[in-house]
């Protein structure tokens, strides 16, 4: 018997050794961290294209019933082939089992590909399923699809958002892994807080109605020529993760929707957008972290890869208090208390189509 475990150990070791990296690691971020398909369904076309075209069905069908339906049978823990392809279960305490565990989407990718079938819905039914999954502990995790959601269906109308330069410690004084901070609240670091101050006065406000949105694949971007003030929104058919973005003026501006304190940014994302003639140089681009007003301080790990270092990174917090998307000015900490969400008909701002820029140039040149 143990002679046969032996054995079988090291045929498994030996097919490990065989199986190519980016094929796992493409898996773990588009699928999900579960060994069945980073190591088993990823190598094999035909089960892996049946699965992908599952997900992409779930994704494009899923309403707010649905996911509330969902997640009701998740938290009786009677998870079925459609919440595994959709929720991952954690505990915040790996080594205590005993510990109450949350729900989150398996990875972004499948997040936004729920929150592009979630952006045209109505924006109170978002904002009423989004205060319901925030005051329950173990749901916090799945706020993200829909304010992302959310956010979309209020970008494609009308964007305007306060950007204002992340920061980060001088090189000299790393210690451990640097980060890049937002600058919408008081920093305890001193160093960072100075930093934070400057920040305040050169904040970038992106203030454009598009003209209509378009959504994309990853196929079409090699031969994507983006058009002026045009919302462009991924396809829930992407197999790459890729994020909106609008092109204003000689800027591209890039958004990535996140409800967490941190996050990372891909660095392939970055370098598929870079190899494309009809987009803007990359000194052009600002990639704006959108987060809701209740996170005060947003990290992101600092990218030592050549192409990321030189990417100006933003943030901007919206305010889901009512269906037109509230945008929340930088340093303010006035709560408008919620609105009914039987309140009156929805009015579309006045169109405009402009950027303010702050006074600090490196920043926003």
């Amino acid at each position: 018997m143990i002679c046969q475990c032996s054995c079988n150990f090291n045929i498994f070791s030996a097919e490990l050794e065989e199986l190519d990296p980016k094929i796992v690691d493409d898996a773990y971020d588009q699928l999900g961290p579960i060994p069945r398909l980073c190591l088993r369904t990823a190598f094999d076309p035909q089960n892996l294209k049946m699965y992908k075209d599952d997900l992409h069905r779930i994704a494009k069908h899923m309403t707010l019933q649905s996911l509330e339906e969902l997640l009701r049978k998740v938290m009786n823990w009677n998870m079925d082939d459609v919440s595994r392809k959709v929720c991952l279960i954690k505990r915040p305490k790996k080594n205590n089992v005993r510990h109450f565990f949350r729900v989150q989407p398996i990875t972004d990718n499948v997040q936004s590909k729920i929150a592009i079938s979630l952006r045209d819905l109505d924006g109170r039914q978002q904002i009423a399923s989004y205060r319901s999954f925030a005051h329950i502990p173990r749901l916090k995790g799945m706020t993200g699809p829909l304010f992302e959601g959310f956010c979309h269906g209020r970008f494609q109308k009308s964007i305007f958002i306060h950007c204002i330069p992340m920061v980060c410690l001088d090189k000299k004084e790393w210690k451990d892994q640097p980060q890049w901070y937002s600058s919408h609240s008081p920093i305890q670091n001193q160093a960072l807080e100075a930093s934070h101050q400057d920040a305040l006065h050169c904040r970038a406000t992106l203030d454009v109605c598009p003209s209509h949105t378009c959504e994309y694949t990853d196929k079409d971007l090699p031969e994507l020529d983006p058009e002026e003030d045009v919302y462009y929104v991924p396809t829930t058919e992407n197999v790459v993760p890729l994020g909106s973005f609008i092109l204003h003026g000689d800027r591209l501006y890039m958004f990535q929707f996140t409800c967490y304190d941190a996050h990372d940014i891909k660095a392939g994302l970055i370098s598929r957008f870079a190899g494309f003639t009809r987009f803007p140089p990359p000194d052009k681009w600002h990639f704006i972290f959108v987060i809701p007003n209740d996170i005060k301080v947003f990290k992101c790990t600092y990218q030592r890869t050549p192409e990321l270092q030189g990417l100006k990174l933003f943030s901007a917090q919206v305010a889901m208090d009512d269906a037109q998307g509230q945008v929340v000015p930088p340093g303010s900490s006035k709560r408008r208390s919620p609105p009914s969400i039987k309140e009156g008909k929805e009015e579309h701002p006045p169109k405009r189509s402009k950027v303010t820029l702050g006074i600090c140039e490196r920043f926003v040149s």
